[in-house]
């Protein structure tokens, strides 16, 4: 989901432009596209700043992206990506279903990661991937993902084109640069009720993520 989910969690020049997004008016499309484009162009630091309830538990904590260069030539952003938090440990695998009633919690693994990743912003129609130099990302992240809403000065609103729940209520992310009262209630406008990510513990969460991956020295995803 950051995109991230980054991104993301996922995000024509884009390599894998969906097919699959909703007909929406050219218009539109382009204001999406342009404000996205604005909106990833700020060297402030994004953040997920609100999720979806039916991800609770399937997307970090604290997921967040810093610009490092614009590329001319393909028309996408390289920028960092970094996830801190705890997901299901079956996160990924298919839904199973749902019990009258629950002996134990679900199982949670930890999850750190750090990776650079261009993120391409379809030109038709308002879609966003991201791709990572190397490496995989976790499932769904890599896939695309609709723009539901852009704010270029504010925040950028998600909705997940992959996803192993209802597919005709997709979950949505919202970006940010710090928290907007306008932006988070555009999202509920949107995608309904959801989660909202407090910023304060993530700088503990990610100094944690930073010195679990030194001691490590592995590869920049790790799930333990």
């Amino acid at each position: 989901m950051l995109l991230l989910p980054l991104l993301i969690v996922g995000f024509g020049v884009c390599p894998i432009e969906s097919e699959n997004v909703p007909g929406t008016k050219p218009l539109k499309n382009r204001t999406l596209i342009r404000g996205t484009k604005k909106f990833l162009r700020s060297h402030k630091k994004i953040h997920l700043l609100m999720y979806s309830a039916s991800i609770k538990d399937e997307i970090p904590t604290c997921i967040s992206s810093k610009l490092l260069i614009e590329n001319k030539e393909d028309d996408g952003f390289w920028r960092t990506l970094e996830a801190d938090g705890n997901i299901t440990a079956d996160f990924g695998k298919p839904v199973k279903p749902i019990k009258t009633s629950t002996t134990k919690p679900p199982k949670m693994m930890k999850i750190f990661i750090r990776k650079n990743v261009t993120v391409y912003v379809g030109e038709v129609y308002p879609t966003l991937h991201v791709l990572p130099d190397e490496g995989t990302l976790p499932t769904f992240w890599d896939a695309g993902q609709t723009i539901l809403h852009a704010a270029g000065q504010k925040c950028m609103i998600l909705a997940a084109g992959s996803y192993n729940g209802d597919v005709n209520n997709p979950p949505c992310t919202l970006w940010g640069y710090h928290k907007e009262k306008k932006c988070e209630q555009k999202f509920k406008n949107l995608c309904g009720d959801g989660v909202s990510v407090d910023l304060s513990i993530c700088d503990y969460l990610e100094n944690e993520g930073d010195h679990q991956e030194q001691n490590q020295h592995k590869p920049s995803v790790s799930l333990c």
